[in-house]
């Protein structure tokens, strides 16, 4: 959930309203050039991760990454949720 909605705020907020910049160099280039591209490839990528992390949670290293990836983008979510309130 967090990913699909990091990816919407990314979406709207940098490619749309150009009001934030893309802090990860990697998808920059793509979100300014090829915004649908973007959106689809940081949902797929990051959700097959997090399923193969939650395959493998047996192990205590992919229950960490699970961990992990739950804060990060909560913590992105929750700026882009305060962003847009302000």
């Amino acid at each position: 959930f967090f990913n699909i909605a990091d990816g919407l705020f990314s979406y709207f907020f940098i490619s749309k309203q150009r009001v934030l910049d893309e802090a990860n160099p990697i998808w920059e280039p793509i979100i300014y050039t090829h915004p649908n591209l973007f959106l689809s490839l940081k949902v797929i990528s990051v959700s097959l991760l997090c399923f193969i992390l939650f395959k493998l949670k047996r192990n205590v290293i992919s229950f960490g990454g699970i961990i992990l990836c739950f804060l990060v983008y909560f913590s992105i979510v929750s700026s882009f949720v305060a962003f847009s309130i302000l």
